[in-house]
């Protein structure tokens, strides 16, 4: 937890509430608020403060629970990676799962991402699936094709 410790040091995001009961906000994506006892939230506050401190970028161009375009407006992106500061132009959406879920449900993680990075949704160029410690990155730009999975 050394990046999330010093993303909440630097003022990127905040946990508070009694053990058993704490929240956190992320500060630096319009202040949204989460439940920090959900073990999927852990992985994604973790790797939220990783793209900041170990992948170099910027907290500003980083936002969690992005609405997808869609019919339903419900459908979010865990993390979205912008490549422009007013945030319109997607990079790399993020799917996180808590730690040791099955490889039916890390394969059904990939589906979603892919499906909320491609040019119907996000229009990103690369998808990122997180379960803890397991972690998948796919290129879903046109250099392999919305429908490959295994060269990519």
């Amino acid at each position: 937890m050394p990046y999330l410790k010093k993303a909440i040091e630097a003022g990127y995001a905040t946990i508070t509430g009694a053990e058993g009961k704490q929240k956190i906000t992320y500060v630096s994506s319009d202040n949204f608020s989460a439940n920090y006892e959900n073990p999927e939230e852990k992985v994604r506050a973790s790797f939220w403060a990783e793209l900041i401190y170990k992948y170099e970028y910027p907290a500003n161009r980083i936002k969690v629970e992005v609405v997808i375009p869609d019919r339903l407006p419900t459908d979010r992106a865990d993390i979205v990676v912008f490549n422009d500061d007013e945030c319109k132009r997607p990079y790399a959406v993020v799917e996180c799962k808590k730690e040791g879920v099955t490889d039916a449900e890390f394969n059904q993680a990939i589906e979603q991402g892919v499906g909320n990075a491609t040019w119907v949704k996000l229009r990103a160029e690369y998808v990122v699936i997180i379960a803890g410690g397991t972690r998948r990155v796919l290129d879903v730009s046109d250099k392999f094709g919305a429908l490959e999975r295994e060269q990519n």
